[in-house]
């Protein structure tokens, strides 16, 4: 069922994004810390017919880099609101989709 999936999915992206400020019991001082964060960044904007579709910047990339691991916490934790409305949500289709054939067997239930 892809709800299973999307929830084990939550469940794991929320104790990994936990790990970031998290002592570390075998280091005195240390807490968990974003390490690395890789974005790549591509606008698709044309100014006029023939002209450049898609425009790339390092330099913005760098600077958007900065800025998510300084707002890390807040970014997580509305990427993790993001993956459990998408578990909700397909669990609530297949509730419906259980539904439509809970009726069905008990058609088939009430004919014999």
């Amino acid at each position: 069922m892809k709800a299973d999936d999307l929830k084990r999915q939550w469940i794991d992206a929320a104790k990994y994004a936990d790990k970031v400020g998290k002592r570390e019991p075998h280091l005195s001082e240390s807490v968990g810390r974003v390490h690395r964060v890789d974005v790549t960044t591509e606008i698709c904007h044309q100014e006029s017919p023939s002209a450049q579709n898609y425009w790339k910047d390092t330099n913005f990339d760098a600077a958007l880099d900065e800025v998510i691991k300084r707002r890390f916490r807040d970014l997580a934790d509305e990427a993790l609101s993001l993956m459990r409305k998408r578990y909700e949500d397909a669990l609530r289709a297949e509730k419906d989709q259980l539904l439509a054939r809970l009726a069905e067997i008990q058609a088939i239930e009430e004919q014999q």
